[in-house]
């Protein structure tokens, strides 16, 4: 969830804790053909569609989710990726449950603020500065612990001179 800010972009953000509630049919993509770098996107589609007995004219994702199926693909040797069509969103039962809220610096592109949710009703919280550096703070560590720093961080971590 984000609120609009200035300049097309977002001036709010939430983190949500969602969950699948119920039973996920799961269409798993592996091969070599998929994760190598010599293959491009459009002839991995043609070929899954083939797999799949889907026409050409159809859109891969989008029909996967109109059968109420998303997409586990190895990306990498190393990597998977969940591909979550939209079409299956709409059917899901996802339960959502909301960790935080982030709010945008004014002047630059990174996160100027921070508060648990919960604590910004009814304007009783206090909002908290983000920290500069890849770092999370302590207390958003203690509210998700299975949050991965350098997932969350990403880039930043590996080269700390980029950090906001």
């Amino acid at each position: 969830a984000a609120a609009a800010g200035a300049g097309g972009g977002f001036s709010e953000a939430t983190l949500l804790r969602a969950r699948v509630a119920g039973p996920m049919d799961v269409l798993v993509v592996d091969g070599a053909v998929f994760h190598a770098g010599g293959t491009s996107g459009a002839e991995k589609a043609r070929i899954l569609k083939r797999a799949l007995r889907i026409p050409d004219a159809e859109a891969l994702l989008p029909t996967v989710g109109e059968q109420g199926r998303c997409m586990l693909v190895r990306e990498t040797e190393d990597e998977w990726e969940l591909l979550i069509p939209h079409g299956y969103l709409e059917r899901a039962r996802i339960e959502e449950r909301p960790i935080c809220h982030f709010r945008r610096h004014a002047q630059m592109p990174c996160t100027a603020a921070w508060i648990a949710a919960g604590e910004d009703e009814g304007g009783a919280g206090c909002w908290e500065r983000w920290p500069s550096g890849p770092v999370l703070p302590e207390r958003l560590q203690e509210l998700a612990p299975d949050l991965d720093p350098e997932r969350a961080l990403g880039a930043a971590l590996r080269n700390p001179g980029d950090a906001p």
